[in-house]
């Protein structure tokens, strides 16, 4: 039921992102960054998923764990720690983005004027927000037939009874993301290399064992892969591409998907009381 409810809410997170794929191009890199409005649908989206996911992979666990009291593994405890801070990244939500549609505009209205002064072109969005505060909002381009997309950075995380610096969260957000990511891609990793090197759990389900291993190994390079591009190439740039920002959130989803995939795969399959998987 809970793997169900989770793949529901995923792939309605994957048609929300789509319809919204334009605030993705502009100016976001990363889920957390998507769903960083405290009062937004992917905010809710975020803290339900993860909540949902982690409570079913702790489960999963414990139904492993009785299957087979008598044997101790300490890469069982260790993915235990690794799953145990997931819905915190959904509770601590991000500092998120500033953006005003009416900067884009003024931008492009600076630039225009900038090109057909013999080319003296100036841009940058400190630049496009001064200019869109001497504007008058009525010379915009259709301002009276539409409403203009706004968004605030979060300062601070209202818990209803206290609050505190958003940077608080940001860093709660970015450690229990951090272990759950790399900790579990390790462990995956670690457990269908030990299934395919032992040739008498290997011969039982040899398509599976191989699948599990082909996928712990591509969600390693792709984790890598999105660390070098959201953390070194995107943190060298002044200004990022819009293929860099897609391709920085494509790789965190596509992750995500692979790395609770196969942990919950392997799980089962250590489950002495699933027989069907093997």
């Amino acid at each position: 039921a809970f793997n169900a409810i989770a793949s529901l809410l995923f792939i309605f997170f994957f048609i929300y992102a789509f319809n919204e794929r334009a605030k993705i191009f502009l100016r976001h890199d990363t889920i957390s960054s998507f769903c960083a409005g405290k009062n937004s649908w992917g905010n809710r989206f975020l803290l339900s998923f993860t909540c949902i996911v982690g409570v079913n992979m702790l489960c999963l666990h414990v139904e492993e764990y009785n299957s087979r009291p008598d044997e101790q593994s300490l890469l069982f405890w260790i993915e235990i720690a690794c799953i145990f801070p997931l819905p915190l990244v959904g509770m601590c939500y991000t500092r998120g983005k500033n953006y005003d549609e009416r900067d884009i505009i003024a931008e492009e209205i600076l630039i225009d004027r900038a090109a057909a002064n013999a080319g003296k072109n100036e841009s940058g969005s400190g630049i496009a927000t001064a200019v869109r505060q001497q504007l008058e909002i009525s010379s915009l381009p259709s301002a009276k037939a539409r409403s203009y997309s706004v968004e605030m950075e979060n300062e601070f995380v209202d818990c209803g009874f206290v609050m505190f610096p958003i940077t608080w969260s940001e860093k709660i957000h970015d450690i229990a993301a951090g272990i759950f990511y790399a900790g579990l891609s390790i462990t995956n990793m670690i457990f269908t290399s030990n299934l395919v090197r032992d040739t008498k759990a290997f011969a039982k389900a040899p398509v599976l064992s191989a699948s599990l291993f082909t996928a712990s190994l591509i969600n390693v390079i792709l984790l890598m892969s999105f660390i070098v591009v959201n953390k070194v190439q995107m943190g060298c740039l002044d200004k990022k591409t819009k293929t860099l920002r897609v391709f920085s959130f494509v790789l965190e989803c596509v992750c995500g998907a692979l790395v609770i995939i196969v942990a919950t795969l392997n799980s089962m399959k250590r489950n002495k009381n699933i027989t069907w998987i093997n």
